[in-house]
């Protein structure tokens, strides 16, 4: 999947996120739902692009973004698997939005301590997968 497809400055903005949103239908329209575990896609691309991962992680391309760094990429194919792999990551994490989407909060059947010991438990584990800490 080539979701590197809007290379030049000349194409407009309109056409780029078109490319795009092609290519994720695209990988939409490949996936077998029957098979699929959108969890096992989660947690892979956290273990590939931790802190401690690949030439490409979330921390680094949070800096790129800022323009606090260059982004420091051995091959073009590189990027490209991030991208594919970001993209089922978005996917993924939107699967199991829509399947548990509910729109309660949180603390309605927990008590005060629970939702806090709760988010203290999320908040852990976020940061260790972005750390690579298993």
């Amino acid at each position: 999947m080539a979701l590197l497809c809007a290379k030049g400055r000349g194409m407009s903005e309109i056409k780029k996120y078109g490319c795009l949103l092609s290519a994720l239908t695209e990988k939409f329209n490949k996936m077998d739902f029957q098979d699929y575990s959108p969890g096992q896609v989660i947690d892979k691309f956290w273990c590939d692009y931790n802190w401690s991962g690949r030439n490409i992680n979330l921390f680094d391309l949070i800096l790129v973004a800022r323009g606090n760094k260059t982004l420091g990429i051995s091959s073009p194919g590189e990027l490209d698997k991030f991208l594919d792999d970001f993209a089922s990551f978005m996917i993924a994490s939107h699967t199991v939005h829509y399947i548990n989407r509910d729109n309660g909060k949180l603390g309605r059947y927990l008590s005060k301590q629970r939702a806090l010991d709760i988010k203290e438990e999320i908040r852990m584990d976020f940061l260790q997968r972005l750390l690579g800490i298993e």
